[in-house]
């Protein structure tokens, strides 16, 4: 499936919509790749990341696994940024590339999905 720029558009919509909670706008910048994200977030926004963290590590421990300090910041970066890329998840959290290949791996289907193309897409949090 391919993503025209105007579904990506709808999607980055749906994800600040989401985020925005009470209604306040946030200015938008554009990072390296063209695409654009929150800037000057409302204060409610770091808690509904924080309680979304929350509540896949919940899922996690019902599901009898656990989620690893890596794997935890991966996912709190994923919530910052769902446009980042492995490499930048590599530059901010001090892993390899291939160890974030490798956590990200284990949680795709169960905790992460991706949504469109490699370059271009973005990253989706599944609760």
């Amino acid at each position: 499936m391919v993503l025209t720029g105007k579904d990506k558009e709808s999607l980055r919509h749906k994800f600040d919509t989401y985020f925005k909670g009470d209604g306040n706008e946030c200015a938008e910048t554009t990072n390296h790749q063209g695409n654009s994200k929150p800037q000057g977030l409302p204060e409610k926004l770091p808690e509904k990341r924080q309680r979304l963290i929350d509540d896949i590590i919940e899922k996690a421990k019902l599901n009898g696994a656990k989620l690893s300090e890596n794997k935890i910041k991966i996912l709190r970066l994923i919530t910052d940024d769902p446009y980042i890329s492995r490499s930048d998840i590599a530059k901010e959290t001090g892993l390899s590339e291939t160890s974030v290949y490798r956590n990200i791996e284990a949680m795709r289907g169960k905790y992460l999905r991706r949504v469109g193309p490699d370059k271009g897409g973005f990253w989706e949090i599944i609760i």
